[in-house]
């Protein structure tokens, strides 16, 4: 750029730039914005031996799956809070992972979103409380579970 002279040809040359900034930005914006997600989803992987790789690849998958299915998967084994929901957009599941299994209090809800059962898993064995829940939310059956077996139908 050549040094301005006079304040009119710098006014015009500030004003151009301006003008030219303002064009761009919401230019910028409608990109960035319309661009698709960059965020993995589960049917981007596919699953062998129990391990999850993403397609056309050998190598394990390790980062967080969003839409439908959200968890984090490591060194291709979901790990930590799991929700799964419905195509409505309603959640389906809601649970812990640890090392691909599930582990800890995992709820199950209908599609209009009221609990339908309610269990616990200890390194994905069935340990403890089984609830099957009526829709109005009360108890319609209930098993105990010890290390996979179940020890009996409390009603």
């Amino acid at each position: 750029m050549e040094p301005v002279t006079n304040l009119l040809e710098y006014t015009k040359m500030v004003l151009r730039l301006v003008i030219r900034n303002l064009l761009l930005f919401p230019l910028l914006m409608i990109t960035l914005v319309s661009s698709p997600s960059w965020a993995e989803v589960l049917s981007d992987l596919v699953q062998r031996d129990g391990i999850y790789y993403k397609k056309f690849s050998n190598e394990p998958f390790t980062g967080r799956l969003e839409g439908k299915h959200q968890v984090y998967i490591k060194d291709g084994k979901r790990w930590g809070e799991w929700f799964e929901y419905y195509a409505n957009g309603q959640l389906f599941s809601h649970g812990w992972y640890q090392a691909n299994e599930r582990h800890g209090r995992w709820v199950f809800y209908l599609q209009d979103g009221s609990p339908h059962s309610e269990t616990y898993w200890v390194n994905g064995v069935k340990d403890g409380r089984w609830e099957l829940y009526n829709r109005d939310g009360t108890i319609h059956h209930l098993e105990i579970w010890k290390n996979g077996v179940k020890e009996r139908d409390v009603y």
